[in-house]
């Protein structure tokens, strides 16, 4: 705390210096100088990196998922699209996790287990739209459920913003996976 009054003090003086002088190599001394920035929030870069590998898994889950319906109204198409669209919103995590200066996940949460069980119910259930469908669903309500357990933890406004996206998106997702889980 002493440190940053230190050099909070230091840095006014030499801002005061710099008004006061036409020099520009004082003004360049000034740009120089450190900035007091408070550190990242850890736990915030946690929950977000946890949310960045969820997205990391959905990607995969979805696309096999696509690669599964029997050619029932565009299924597979849509979700292709919804993997593709994951892995977009996840850079953009991974960018928010670098802004706060941390070390963005780069592998999922649950690749092995969850991917194993679903390879399985594949086996069992080829070529079945519904199930593919029911799968993405499940996945998504996942990711809504971290996203609200996220918001919960008070993140920086700027965070909030980003996960207040993120779940309008995955909630209108949510709707069109029922609508065309009926329709299948």
């Amino acid at each position: 705390m002493m440190k940053h009054l230190i050099m909070g003090v230091g840095a006014c003086a030499l801002l005061g210096a710099c008004a006061m002088s036409p020099d520009p190599s004082v003004t360049a001394s000034a740009e120089m100088q450190p900035v007091s920035v408070a550190p990242p929030n850890a736990g915030e870069i946690e929950r977000l990196n946890d949310l960045a590998g969820i997205l990391i898994d959905a990607e995969v889950l979805y696309k096999d998922a696509a690669e599964m319906p029997d050619n029932k109204k565009g299924v597979s198409k849509k979700l292709a699209e919804l993997a593709m669209e994951r892995k977009s919103q996840r850079e953009y995590l991974q960018a928010r996790i670098q802004k706060l200066g941390g070390a963005p996940d780069t592998t999922g949460e649950f690749l092995g287990t969850g991917h194993r069980a679903f390879a399985q119910m594949r086996t069992v259930f080829d070529e079945d739209s519904e199930v593919a469908i029911e799968e993405v669903l499940r996945g998504e309500r996942y990711i809504l459920e971290q996203i609200n357990d996220t918001l919960e933890t008070n993140p920086s406004e700027d965070t909030v913003d980003l996960l207040t996206i993120l779940k309008n998106d995955v909630e209108v997702h949510i709707d069109e996976l029922n609508r065309l889980d009926r329709q299948v």
